[in-house]
């Protein structure tokens, strides 16, 4: 189990014998602008309850980074190589990787081998996207592990 949702790309069999084939990473939407809930609510939730340091796991373009980052937080994005890779993603982490609050990790290896915790984490659009149920399971448990209590 501890090796699933080690890439993106999903190879799966419908019930009905038919093979398909399911890229989580083209649910990143570069250059959309951030959900509003977190310029509106949540970095207002997150300043009240003395929260410093987030993880924004799936972060693929950053777009919820960097509101983070203004407002003042230490944030880590977390997300597949293959998907920094990407033209929109690399150049934002190039923009990110200029602030001394930001840092990132590959999922699944250097994630799971680091020892920090954070106050909060963000998994905007990342649940939904993973088609496995275990896997789904999986990242919220590894996820418990990395937040401060």
């Amino acid at each position: 189990m501890e090796n699933i949702w080690s890439t993106p790309i999903y190879q799966l069999t419908t019930k009905t014998g038919k093979r398909v084939v399911v890229d989580v990473t083209s649910s990143v939407s570069a250059g959309l602008p951030p959900n509003k809930l977190l310029s509106e609510t949540l970095i207002k939730f997150f300043k009240k309850r003395g929260v410093e340091s987030i993880v924004d796991f799936g972060a693929g373009a950053l777009r919820h980074t960097f509101p983070l980052l203004r407002a003042g937080f230490q944030v880590c994005a977390v997300e597949f190589e293959d998907q920094f890779k990407r033209t929109k993603c690399s150049e934002a982490l190039r923009r990110a990787e200029k602030n001394g609050n930001f840092c990132k990790l590959i999922w699944p290896k250097d994630f799971k081998s680091d020892g920090r915790r954070f106050d909060a984490a963000l998994l905007c659009y990342v649940i939904q996207t993973m088609p496995l149920k275990e896997e789904r399971e999986l990242v919220l448990k590894v996820l418990t592990k990395k937040l401060r209590k």
